[in-house]
């Protein structure tokens, strides 16, 4: 109804039009005082709204259109409103706007163009001349250019655009028809009042817009980075047409003067978003320290030199004792060495090959690739020489020695990863055997020792690719699962890897402090699911020599049991005779500080070294686990018992309980029972098994063993009767 009453019969507009402009200011400052995301964006509405509302009121004052007063006012609505149009999607999204919006004015530019060529030519405006008629192509144009520059916002949203842009889009094309058919009407001189009655409907489409949410899809977040030059020439040649062929009205040479400016404008932008990018592509691969190429670079270019299908070898080069350098004199010496190494490396090559690419990983290591795998050993050794040259730091001489490992493609392997990996463990070879350096031989690699497992490890600690295989712990007493101990468990190839070969691979890598780290608290994590269903349930952990010895093991367990909140008397620590050999005293103090924070400490292996008596002489210990050794003789063999009991009674006088493990017979279970050990653990029960099954077995375990040595130790009194 408003929209037919906003012009009378003969189509000139009524009060209806000023007054829906002035309620749809009203609604628009309304929300712009209700929202949260995009409060600018609706004042900035308001304002283009206003000064529409403030050129209705000079027409009702008597003034015309093309009086320059109230074009201005007119005019001034359309920036505001791309302005408010820019704004709402620029607070979501973080890509740059101003590229997508100077394409859609390019275009537009070129369409108001042709729409001028068009009207000028057609007559469409012949009713006037001079600046009127100049009035009357001019806000059919404005509308081309704000709804060309809105539908190339779009591109942002992939073209599904949210309900307030819809609405806002429709509301635009709208105000474009009330400037075009009043044109039309002249023209046929079919007075129908369609220009003021669309205008109305536009107003009603911002009005229906306010009441749209702010929620929108996310944002598809970049605008092309590059401008190839073939989108420029399109709009760029049409530009140039229209200013250079005879016959084109002046509105549109300028219009189209105005599409070059964007454009050259656009390629600018361009050109400096292709530099940034390339800037920042540059850095991402590049070492800050010697500005060798880094990883990434390394990552990058060997599957290049894969794909090339050319023969080159890969080296990896690691620097020896390194740590003692950062340790002594500081890590801005360190860094010093560090770039004197990588300018050594980059004169190596020199006079021997121009094929060699460094790179620097990372740390002290670094890598190279060489295109000429004929002169390796050369250039391996020119290397070696080169870096072994002392050098000066803060007064201190540094003899640095290095470690190379190497691999060919594709004799050796075939991937860049491969390659990666079969250098490594050729460069701990070297470190190994003090050789500097290795080439990859197939008849080194032990598929179980530590060379080989080093970088296995290493994935597997990046990955989380490992598991723990859970093992209960038994109570004589009363039947009772009171522990588990965990088993660290990896595989390769589907194959499971020896656990001792592993430990002793990580060790001899500097790994071990990670992988215990890994242990603990996959291993805390796992028995926090499991006090769901059984609190109270203790975990065992075993620990290495180093761990103990760099007397930093409660500070690294503590975060983590409070991560899981699990109490520290539910963790139980496994030591060894062995771990105790290299720093005893340091050992001891990890020991106190264990039992001091509320967590057991048990001394695993117990009997088989020579100095067990000893060490519980200096550590004082929760609990002693009897080697499995002792089982084969624990029934029968007199002298076994005797050692057993004595082991019991010393720690009865220790205040420590005793556990026996590998346990495998229940006439072994009903021995130990009656020789007072307190817990048992072995094959007897439950082999080691994984998380996902240790649950079930917890739920359905129940202790028959306990009648079955009541049973025994009966028939063994009848039978003494």
């Amino acid at each position: 109804m408003m929209i037919a009453a906003a012009a009378d019969s003969n189509g000139k507009p009524t009060l209806v039009l000023p007054l829906l402009t002035f309620f749809t200011i009203a609604v628009v400052v309304r929300r712009s005082s209700r929202s949260e995301l995009d409060a600018n964006s609706w004042r900035l509405g308001a304002f283009g709204l206003g000064t529409a509302m403030a050129g209705f009121v000079l027409l009702a004052l008597g003034l015309p259109l093309h009086h320059p007063v109230v074009t201005a006012t007119f005019v001034l609505t359309y920036p505001l409103s791309l302005w408010s149009l820019y704004g709402f999607v620029r607070v979501r999204s973080v890509a740059p706007l101003l590229e997508n919006l100077i394409d859609g004015l390019i275009f537009a530019c070129l369409g108001g163009a042709g729409l001028a060529q068009w009207m000028l030519h057609t007559e469409f405006a012949a009713s006037s001349n001079g600046w009127p008629r100049f009035v009357n192509v001019l806000f059919p144009m404005l509308g081309a250019l704000m709804v060309g520059a809105l539908v190339t916002l779009g591109s942002l949203c992939r073209w599904r655009f949210p309900p307030l842009i819809k609405l806002m889009l429709g509301s635009q094309l709208l105000f474009l028809l009330s400037d075009l058919l009043p044109l039309f009407e002249n023209r046929v001189h079919v007075i129908l009042g369609f220009g003021p009655r669309f205008a109305a409907a536009g107003y009603f489409g911002v009005v229906l817009a306010t009441r749209q949410s702010e929620t929108w899809p996310a944002m598809s977040g970049h605008a092309r980075s590059r401008y190839r030059t073939i989108a420029a020439t399109v709009p760029l040649g049409a530009a140039l047409a229209f200013v250079s062929i005879p016959g084109v009205f002046v509105l549109a040479r300028l219009c189209a003067v105005v599409a070059i400016v964007l454009v050259v404008l656009r390629l600018c932008l361009a050109y400096d978003r292709v530099r940034i990018s390339a800037d920042l592509h540059r850095e991402a691969r590049t070492d800050d320290l010697t500005g060798l190429p880094n990883r990434r670079a390394l990552r990058e270019h060997l599957e290049q030199m894969v794909r090339s299908d050319v023969p080159f070898t890969f080296f990896l080069l690691d620097l020896d004792e390194f740590k003692e350098v950062n340790d002594s004199l500081g890590h801005d010496a360190g860094d010093q060495l560090l770039r004197t190494v990588a300018a050594r490396l980059i004169r190596a090559p020199s006079g021997l090959t121009s094929g060699v690419d460094l790179f620097r990983l990372g740390g002290d290591e670094f890598a190279a690739i060489l295109r000429e795998p004929e002169l390796a050993q050369q250039l391996a050794q020119r290397i070696v020489t080169l870096v072994h040259v002392p050098v000066l730091i803060e007064g201190v001489r540094i003899d640095q020695r290095l470690s190379i490992g190497s691999a060919d493609f594709p004799s050796d392997a075939k991937h860049g990863g491969d390659l990666m990996r079969l250098a490594d463990t050729s460069m701990y070879r070297a470190k190994q055997l003090h050789s500097n350096y290795e080439p990859h031989n197939n008849a080194n690699v032990d598929p179980y020792g530590s060379l080989r497992l080093a970088s296995i490890v290493r994935d597997a600690l990046e990955n989380g690719d490992f598991e723990l295989h859970y093992q209960p712990q038994i109570s004589l007493r009363d039947g009772s699962v009171v522990g588990i101990e965990a088993l660290f468990r990896l595989s390769s190839g589907g194959q499971p890897l020896p656990a001792n070969a592993v430990i002793h691979a990580a060790a001899a890598t500097g790994l071990l402090g990670r992988l215990t780290d890994a242990v603990i608290e996959r291993g805390i994590q796992q028995l926090s699911e499991l006090h769901r269903f059984r609190p109270g349930l203790v975990l065992s952990l075993n620990v290495s020599e180093q761990d103990l010895s760099e007397g930093r093991l409660t500070e690294r367990i503590f975060p983590i049991l409070k991560k899981y909140k699990v109490a520290s008397s539910n963790l139980c620590i496994e030591v060894t005779e062995e771990s105790l050999l290299h720093n005893p005293d340091a050992a001891a103090r990890t020991v106190d500080d264990l039992r001091a924070a509320g967590i057991a400490v048990s001394m695993d292996d117990f009997g088989v070294g020579f100095s067990s008596l000893t060490n519980l002489r200096v550590l004082a210990v929760d609990e002693l686990k009897i080697d499995r050794s002792f089982v084969t003789g624990l029934v029968g063999d007199p002298r076994t018992e005797a050692l057993v009991v004595s082991i019991v009674e010393l720690a009865r006088r220790l205040g420590a309980k005793v556990m026996i493990e590998g346990v495998e017979q229940l006439d072994e279970v009903t021995m130990a029972r009656s020789l007072g050990i307190d817990l048992i653990q072995g094959y007897v029960f439950a082999r080691p098994m994984p998380f996902h099954e240790i649950e079930g077995w917890l739920r359905s375990f129940t202790p028959t063993f306990l009648t079955a040595s009541v049973d025994a130790e009966s028939e063994s009194v009848g039978a003494d009767a």
